[in-house]
Order: C-alpha cells, then structure tokens, then sequence
C-alpha cells in the first residue's frame, strides 16, 4: 500500500494492515509540542490601604456604575421563579405519594 494519505492506526489495524508508524511516519498523526515553560514568578503590586471613607466612596461609586433591573424585570423573573417551585414541588409531591403507596402495596 503507498502512504500517500497518513491512516490511523486503528484504520489499518481493522483493514489488517501494519500498524508499524515508525514506516508510515509518526510525524504526521501527532503533531509535535513545544517544550512547556515555566511562568515567571510575577511581583505582586502593593495593595495600599485606604480608610473607611474611602472605601464606601468607591463602593458607591462602583454601585452606580451597575446595570439594575427594572422593577417588571423584578417582578417578572420573581413569578418565574415561584411558578418553578410550585410544579417542582407538586412533582415531587405525587413521585413521593405514589412511590410509598406502591411500597405499601408490595409489602401487603
């Protein structure tokens, strides 16, 4: 067979062929990787402190910047959510209910 089409191994183990790859070239089914290198240690920055006032300046800051919900988008995912807990608690309700009445059925 000429090799002008690199095949797996497996392929010509099922058509029962050489799965010599060193004939075939191993090259061509794995590529070959770069030698892996290793991080540099990074200096980590100096956290300066900042007093309390500060802080909340930056945290009231930071809170205007967030994108906040409408109250329809509130209420909406609200009712959602409470219609999900309602029918997945109602199921598994009736899978408790009818799993135990079966139970009882077997063992009477």
């Amino acid at each position: 067979m000429q090799c002008s089409q690199q095949v797996h191994p497996r392929t010509r183990k099922r058509r029962g062929e050489s799965t010599d790859q060193t004939a075939h070239g191993e090259a061509g089914l794995r590529q070959a990787r770069a030698p892996e290198r290793k991080a540099q240690p990074q200096q980590q920055p100096t956290k300066e402190k900042v007093g309390p006032g500060q802080y909340f300046s930056e945290v009231r800051g930071e809170l205007k910047k967030v994108a906040w919900p409408t109250k329809k988008e509130v209420v909406n995912s609200t009712m959602v959510v409470l219609i999900a807990i309602i029918v997945m608690t109602t199921l598994i309700f009736c899978f408790d209910y009818m799993s135990g009445k079966f139970v009882l059925f077997l063992f009477d």
